[in-house]
């Protein structure tokens, strides 16, 4: 790998097959002894030429003399009465200068190359669980993608905190654990990894539970000698975990379509009954739920599947004034609240009137169990 590296690195610089035959001898001959050290440039070429590796430079050929032709008569009358001398150009010639051996310049510098990157180039494949890779694995999982939708709230309705719910659960990046090798090979230098990848559960759900995805991963060299990672099972586990994130606000989203439609039936019930506009003193209708708690999934209508049943409970103030009121005014309302679900909008279905009428006459009917339950025990003597 090395010396196809070195090849193609430096043949832009090496004219002719002869000197990419002598690049290859050499890159040889020096990967034999990777101790061996010159103290400059002739040294090494002097080793390469002893070994027969490159060919010693040919010895300059002394440049040949011209033949004079011999003066005649007339040009020596002719020079004896010249007092003219000749020009410093013709008086004497230039010693030819030793002409510079560039294939050995060039060689040098490919080798010179090619051994700095054969002692940077890594050997063998990164180790599975070494800080290269996990820098490079870890950024796969730490950050996960959900959406989510804002139900459309009434103006009319009440304040916001009593339609807000707790913050949705959510899985979030925790570990990256077990990284271990699975197999290796050394000709093709791949080096195969499995590893578990955790996501806490953050929220208040106390059924959600952690979730560990297995993952498998190659670490092999490019066709630049660099290695990369290829995973196997990533696009999988962070669906799995995008949809439960989704799923988690769907559900806060739909917990407050519920309120909606609960509170939007009251302010009907209110119309139909018909008690006009109230004194500022008394409480209406929506102003008497304190909270609003869903306890279950909703369950659609099989015949009718825009049609849900919920199930929540519903703190409900049964004082008329508003005056801060006794726990014993407090009625706990429990409702299989009916919704219709038209054009993404949830809506309180016309049974919704007789069955909250039904719920509170109930409520009342156990909190009046209750007080007499409470009153003859303290009329008797040692009860508290």
């Amino acid at each position: 790998m090395t010396q196809i590296i070195l090849s193609n690195c430096c043949s832009f610089m090496l004219p002719g097959l002869l000197v990419r035959q002598a690049l290859k001898k050499a890159e040889k001959a020096l990967a034999k002894t990777p101790d061996l050290q010159f103290k400059d440039d002739d040294e090494l070429l002097t080793w390469l030429e002893n070994r027969s590796i490159i060919k010693p430079e040919p010895a300059a050929k002394p440049a040949k003399t011209k033949r004079m032709p011999q003066p005649t008569q007339a040009s020596n009358k002719l020079k004896k009465s010249s007092n003219q001398t000749p020009p410093p150009s013709s008086q004497a010639a230039s010693t030819p200068k030793k002409p510079t051996s560039w294939f050995k310049i060039l060689l040098f510098i490919a080798i010179a190359a090619g051994l700095l990157i054969w002692q940077l180039m890594p050997t063998e494949a990164p180790e599975c669980d070494s800080q290269q890779i996990q820098q490079k694995v870890i950024p796969n999982f730490a950050s996960t993608k959900t959406t989510s939708s804002t139900p459309r709230r009434q103006a009319d309705l009440r304040e916001k905190s009593l339609l807000d719910d707790e913050p949705p659960t959510e899985y979030l990046y925790n570990a990256l654990t077990e990284m271990v090798e699975t197999q290796y090979d050394q000709q093709s230098r791949i080096r195969s990894c499995s590893a578990k990848v955790i996501y806490k559960a953050n929220g208040n759900d106390e059924n959600a539970e952690d979730i560990t995805g297995e993952i498998s991963y190659q670490i092999k060299p490019n066709q630049n000698g660099r290695f990369e990672i290829y995973l196997n099972g990533k696009d999988e586990l962070i669906e799995k975990i995008n949809d439960l994130n989704t799923g988690y606000k769907t559900q806060v989203v739909n917990h407050k379509r519920i309120k909606v439609a609960f509170l939007a039936g009251l302010i009907q019930l209110e119309k139909m009954i018909g008690t006009g506009k109230p004194s500022p003193y008394i409480n209406t209708l929506p102003e008497k739920v304190t909270w609003i708690k869903i306890v279950d999934e909703c369950q659609p209508d099989p015949e009718a599947p825009h049609r849900l049943t919920c199930p929540i409970l519903v703190g409900y103030n049964d004082r008329m004034i508003k005056i801060t009121s006794e726990p014993s005014d407090q009625l706990e309302l429990s409702i299989d609240m009916p919704i219709l679900v038209k054009e993404g909008n949830w809506y309180p279905t016309n049974g919704f009137f007789s069955i909250f009428l039904k719920a509170y006459s109930e409520a009342r009917k156990e909190a009046k169990k209750d007080d007499a339950g409470t009153t003859e025990n303290i009329s008797k003597p040692g009860v508290k």
